[in-house]
């Protein structure tokens, strides 16, 4: 099911025979275009059918596949496409969000300039050609080169590569994670589609599954999954909140969704909307939710069910020794599993493969999450990233634990956001002998001190009171500030790590990090915060009210 914003009410449906008949079309262009095996196809578009069906095309010739969404900024997806050096960039000139058109001719035509220069690559636009100065074809003339060529699926090795997926790159240069023709991707093309969403999720034919996301982000890849379990698919190209938040949801339940999908932001965006389900009684008797990548930030609580059978995971301290369930520490896989990235892109001795995954601890996949298991269910609490966990005196925890006391209904009323980050400096001006906790958080309108960094006293005092409360003295914030905005990257995630490495850092430290310029401009704010005791001179370290609660 193909819609975006203008025909919501009204989509395009696609049955298996005419998804057969599209990659067909596509996959005789590009053999008769020159495309062969282990060639790089990438796609700069929308979430729709048609880049569906180029991505299965791409895959029945044994070629690889990468996809971008049409939002990332011209750095980011230069230094992806360079990396790639791909033999054919499809790519979409306008796209609409929330109402309105974007143009992106002129960075496509760089893209595609820079790309060109450096070895053959044919850009393929699919729409107006305007503006492009660079060699391009029409999508058109493309498609007829196809013409009358029978749909012939390669027979591929299990681990030859299929798709390159990239790191955020805001610690570096991004890393191109390659996937392979047998897995693809933790809940991939076939095997992983098959577990997670015939298995796991009980999905078949007579579910239609909707995920938000962009083909950009890797849940787009992972929602194809569902058509291996018979399963249709909405793919939906716009804003969740367009025309309004509560309308969009009207329009997509109206086609009676069985499985919705989304990411955390979205949860809580309409959360504070106060977008309020009143159209249930129209819902199926049962939907499957999948929110994604922070499901105890949205707006309720639960674990993942249990440990996945043959795998070896356990938790470790960060020396590998393994800790009792209940004890916070690192999620690590002892057995090797199939879904494991095949590769990275341009690491033929998988150096930056064995560091991102295996040095840390000897003969184990380091996963780089924080997480618990309780101790009567079994049950598995994702707490944050390993390289984001707080660490105040000895006392390892996520930021999770923090967000959470911060959801609880006397404090939400007051709050509209929160990010939470370690500080510890070592340098000629400073040398923090521990790492300090430091907790900004935009606030409602009235609930900091007008003209100050200042939450408003009795605000601050229950923030510090619940968090000691909930947890312990020692998880409470040395410091706590009001801040304008909160950082966010374009997929939704807090910028945690970026922010602790400013504060650790100061100026030196702001240049280091590969952010865009949105998110290069609210990381700046943060900068004064290097010296946090001469931000606010008056602001208390620790409220001793916070005494009478947890540790004495």
């Amino acid at each position: 099911m193909d819609m975006d914003e203008s025909n919501m009410d009204r989509s395009q449906k696609y049955s298996w025979n005419d998804l057969h008949q599209l990659v067909e079309k596509y996959a005789g262009a590009f053999r008769s275009s020159g495309l062969i095996k282990g060639d790089v196809v990438a796609l700069v578009g929308s979430n729709c059918v048609r880049t569906l069906s180029i991505f299965l095309a791409t895959a029945s010739i044994g070629a690889i596949f990468s996809s971008f969404a049409t939002d990332m900024g011209s750095k980011g997806l230069d230094d992806r496409l360079q990396q790639l050096k791909s033999r054919f960039l499809l790519a979409e000139p306008t796209y609409s969000y929330n109402g309105k058109c974007h143009n992106i001719s002129s960075k496509l035509n760089t893209a595609v300039g820079r790309l060109q220069q450096g070895g053959p690559c044919e850009a393929i636009i699919l729409g107006s050609n305007t503006g492009f100065s660079s060699n391009c074809t029409s999508w058109d003339t493309f498609i007829a080169r196809g013409e009358g060529r029978k749909l012939r699926f390669e027979q591929m090795p299990f681990n030859a590569p299929l798709v390159v997926m990239f790191s955020s790159g805001t610690t570096g240069t991004p890393k191109g994670i390659v996937h392979s023709h047998g897995i693809r991707i933790h809940q991939g093309l076939v095997l992983n589609g098959l577990k997670e969403f015939l298995m796991h999720n009980s999905l078949g034919p007579g579910d239609l599954h909707f995920h938000y996301t962009n083909i950009g982000w890797t849940l787009w890849n992972i929602s194809i999954g569902a058509l291996f379990a018979g399963a249709t698919i909405v793919l939906y190209d716009g804003s969740p909140f367009y025309p309004t938040a509560d309308d969009c949801l009207r329009l997509l339940f109206k086609h009676r969704i069985t499985s919705f999908g989304a990411g955390p932001r979205y949860f809580s965006e309409i959360q504070k909307l106060n977008v309020v389900p009143n159209f249930y009684v129209r819902w199926p008797r049962t939907v499957r939710f999948f929110p994604t990548r922070d499901p105890i930030a949205t707006f309720i609580s639960w674990s993942i069910s249990c440990q996945g059978s043959g795998n070896g995971y356990i938790v470790t301290a960060t020396d590998g020794s393994p800790l009792p369930d209940g004890q916070g520490g690192e999620l690590v896989c002892r057995n090797p599993f199939p879904n494991m990235p095949a590769m990275f892109w341009n690491d033929p001795q998988r150096k930056r493969y064995f560091d991102a995954f295996f040095a840390k601890i000897p003969h184990v996949w380091v996963h780089g999450d924080f997480i618990h298991v309780d101790p009567e269910t079994k049950g598995i609490y994702v707490l944050g990233r390993s390289d984001g966990v707080l660490n105040p005196s000895g006392v390892r925890f996520g930021s999770a634990d923090i967000y959470g006391t911060l959801s609880k209904p006397l404090i939400t009323s007051d709050i509209a956001d929160s990010i939470v980050v370690g500080q510890q400096r070592v340098d000629s001006k400073y040398s923090d002998p521990a790492e300090r906790v430091v907790l900004f958080v935009k606030v409602t309108p009235g609930a900091s001190v007008s003209g100050s960094l200042r939450l408003r006293s009795d605000l601050e005092t229950s923030i510090r009171s619940q968090i000691a409360k909930d947890f312990s003295r020692r998880h409470v914030p040395s410091f706590v500030f009001a801040a304008p905005e909160i950082p966010y990257n374009a997929k939704g995630k807090k910028l945690e790590i970026q922010l602790e490495s400013v504060l650790c850092g100061g100026q030196a430290a702001l240049a280091k990090p590969k952010l865009t310029e949105s998110e290069h401009q609210i990381i700046q704010w943060f900068e004064k915060f290097y010296d946090t005791e001469e931000v606010d001179g008056s602001h208390p370290r620790l409220d001793p009210r916070c005494r009478e609660y947890g540790d004495p």
